[in-house]
This record gives C-alpha cells, sequence and structure tokens, in this order.
C-alpha cells in the first residue's frame, strides 16, 4: 500500500499543475507576449486558449466587482468587451468592461466595469485557482 501510495502522489501533482501531454500544454509566457504587442486588447485578453493546462486564472476586480469567466464576454471594440457574468455585490450582472489598456505592471488589463450606468475601476490579476 506504501508503494502504491507513493507512485500515486506524484502523479496526482503532475496533473494538478498541467503536467505534460498533448495540445493542451500551457503557453503562459506566449499569452502573456500576446497582451504585451496586442493591436486589440480585447480580443487578445479574453483568448484563453493558450492558458489551457496552466495551474493560473485570470480575475478581474473592482470595487465589490470580480468576472472569472471570460466565457460569456463578446467583443464590442479593441478596447471593450460585453460579458454576461460580471458579479456586483455577489449578484450576477450583464456589463461592460471598457476603456481596457494594458497595465504597466502586470501586463493584463485595466478599465472600468459599467454596470447599469455605474463605472468602476477595475484590474485584472492572475490567480491559482
Amino acid at each position: 500500500m506504501k508503494n502504491i501510495l507513493i507512485l500515486l502522489v506524484p502523479i496526482l501533482i503532475i496533473s494538478l499543475y498541467g503536467g505534460c501531454g498533448d495540445s493542451n500544454n500551457c503557453a503562459f509566457l506566449e499569452y502573456e507576449e500576446n497582451l504585451a504587442n496586442s493591436e486589440c486588447l480585447a480580443e487578445d485578453s479574453i483568448d484563453m486558449k493558450l492558458l489551457r493546462g496552466c495551474s493560473i486564472g485570470i480575475g478581474c476586480n473592482g470595487m465589490d466587482t470580480s468576472i472569472f469567466n471570460f466565457d460569456t464576454c463578446t467583443v464590442i471594440d479593441c478596447e471593450t468587451l460585453e460579458c454576461e457574468n460580471i458579479f456586483f455585490e455577489g449578484e450576477p450582472f450583464t456589463g461592460f468592461m471598457a476603456e481596457l489598456e494594458n497595465d504597466m505592471t502586470n501586463i493584463l488589463p485595466t478599465g472600468v466595469f459599467v454596470i447599469e450606468e455605474m463605472e468602476i475601476p477595475f484590474e485584472c490579476l492572475f490567480f491559482v485557482p
């Protein structure tokens, strides 16, 4: 039994942190490079296919406001996304992520959430789920 646990623990760790595999390998550096050189930040910031297999996620937070799932976001223009699941005070709202620009400290977007005519500044960060 002890031998099985010794073999099982490394396999679990590798699977949790991306491990080796197929076309779903983490391309974190490529994602960062795409953002740094982006001609359309709205498109490039929600292009999560490069982060498949990574052990990190991206979330954007403002005062009592956040979004962690960009699957419901649609590009309006290169500085604006419309998203269905922006959480404000714990409730989901449809709104906009507007005035997108790269943050100088972590390359991820900053801007304002626009929800029911409120404008709430936000910044995006990498996080470990």
